[in-house]
């Protein structure tokens, strides 16, 4: 998302180090490249999924990020950070994307949820099989194959 009014293109940044590490090479890289960290997240321990690196537990953080549009080469910069962000060695995974707020939805109306409550019988109610006659029988399939 961008925000309109300060030309800035906004980025979320999600990342992974080894216990102990600190973030502090990777916000180095960010300032480099003419990132300002909007909003960040402490950095927290998750245990892995699989084995990253021999590593089974890592420190898990995420930042906003904002980047000047008017900047020269904006784009440039956003591929660049990327580049150098992979070869940093103590990051383990990094996920580097466009930032959109999400809008938060208003509760629904009381005649919306009376909507919603209602079902509609999809197919109507059959009679069992083995209450169905010979008779019966035959006349259905007599209409099926009108």
């Amino acid at each position: 998302m961008e925000n309109q009014e300060n030309n800035k293109a906004l980025y979320e940044l999600a990342y992974l180090l080894p216990i102990g590490k600190d973030d502090a090479e990777l916000k180095a890289i960010l300032e480099k490249y003419g990132f300002k960290i909007v909003r960040a997240v402490a950095s927290k321990e998750i245990k892995l999924a699989y084995t990253i690196e021999k590593q089974d537990v890592a420190s898990f953080g995420y930042c906003i990020l904002e980047l000047a549009k008017d900047m020269e080469g904006y784009a440039e910069a956003v591929d660049k950070t990327t580049q150098a962000l992979n070869l940093e060695k103590d990051i383990l995974r990094f996920l580097f994307m466009k930032y959109e707020e999400v809008k938060k939805r208003e509760p629904m109306s009381d005649a919306d949820k009376a909507k919603r409550g209602k079902k509609e019988e999809i197919m109507p109610e059959v009679d069992r099989m083995d209450s169905i006659s010979n008779e019966k029988l035959e006349e259905t399939l007599e209409e099926i194959l009108r």
